[in-house]
């Protein structure tokens, strides 16, 4: 999958909102992409625009392509042609799955009807594929099918959806924040079978999370978000080892980490800069020309990409501290 130039915006009563702007990425075979940042950051709405599913009110520019047996221009598909790209191209994980199954049906009827509104109507089929997917997220069929959302733990719904978005044997999988309102111990096992689905299906993953040890945990590349703006992009532990943007630098260092003694308290961010860095107005290095820079996320190292004007000087100081 390739996005190029995404730009969303909403209209609302109070004017235009400007929700992502400029984002550009890559998604290769088998590989999953972190995308990360703080709440408001534009990560859900990007991966939204993926599947096309924004509402009517949402002004999309730029282009989203999928390349399976022949290339898709996702953005120009009509709504019958969106069906059938939908789940059976790229399936979502939806944020929440203590909300996102019916409490009314069962699981078994989650199945059916996934099933039965992509073409799939052979009862025998159904229960073939849902015991298979069931058993590849570790659950036990014949116990989980008869049952409804709510006699399920919150680890075992989100073993659920993940099986759903495998029904249709989906190229791409977009999980957004997979791991919400679980306890540490299930987290660590969704995403350890994160990992395992990707292997065993040959999927690509859209993770998309706010948690920076769950990146660092489970992702080949991060993208990192700032106000709808992407602020940098490279491999996982390049990033987290050497961060060439402030931004990131600020996100990491707020991270808790055993053994490390915080100096002062965190402080409340000033709003974001309407022109040039939307992080400029809480940057340590940043001078006038930020604040009307063109943000263009450019290579500073080899796969290592940064929007920041003052790369080139994090460079420097880094090799320098080396």
């Amino acid at each position: 999958m390739s996005v190029r130039d995404l730009y969303v915006s909403f209209v609302t009563e109070f004017g235009v909102v400007d929700a992502v702007k400029g984002v550009s990425f890559d998604l290769h075979r088998k590989e999953i992409l972190g995308l990360i940042g703080e709440s408001g950051s534009g990560k859900t709405t990007t991966a939204l625009a993926v599947l096309s599913l924004l509402p009517p009110y949402a002004r999309v520019k730029g282009q989203v392509r999928f390349f399976g047996n022949e290339p898709i221009d996702v953005l120009s598909l009509s709504e019958s042609q969106l069906y059938s790209y939908r789940w059976a191209k790229v399936s979502i994980v939806f944020q929440g799955a203590m909300n996102a199954l019916n409490p009314v049906l069962t699981i078994r009827d989650h199945f059916v009807e996934t099933a039965k509104a992509h073409g799939i109507s052979d009862p025998k089929k159904i229960k073939e594929l849902s015991y298979e997917l069931l058993k590849s997220v570790e659950l036990e069929p014949a116990r989980v099918l008869r049952s409804f959302p709510f006699e399920l733990s919150g680890g075992m719904k989100q073993r659920v959806m993940i099986a759903l978005a495998l029904l249709l044997r989906p190229s791409v999988i977009i999980l957004d924040e997979p791991t919400t309102a679980l306890d540490t111990l299930t987290q660590r096992s969704i995403l350890e079978l994160i990992k395992n689905v990707r292997d065993q299906f040959e999927t690509s993953m859209l993770l998309i999370t706010h948690d920076l040890s769950v990146i660092a945990d489970s992702a080949d590349r991060v993208l990192v978000l700032y106000n709808g703006v992407p602020m940098e992009m490279a491999e996982v532990k390049s990033l987290y080892y050497r961060p060439l943007n402030p931004y990131t630098r600020m996100l990491i260092d707020s991270f808790p980490m055993i053994g490390k003694i915080l100096k002062e308290k965190g402080k409340m961010l000033k709003p974001a800069s309407l022109h040039g860095c939307p992080f400029a107005p809480n940057c340590p290095l940043a001078t006038a020309d930020c604040y009307g820079a063109t943000m263009v996320m450019k290579e500073v190292e080899k796969d290592h990409f940064s929007s920041c004007i003052h790369a080139d000087q994090i460079v420097q100081e880094e090799n320098s501290d080396e």
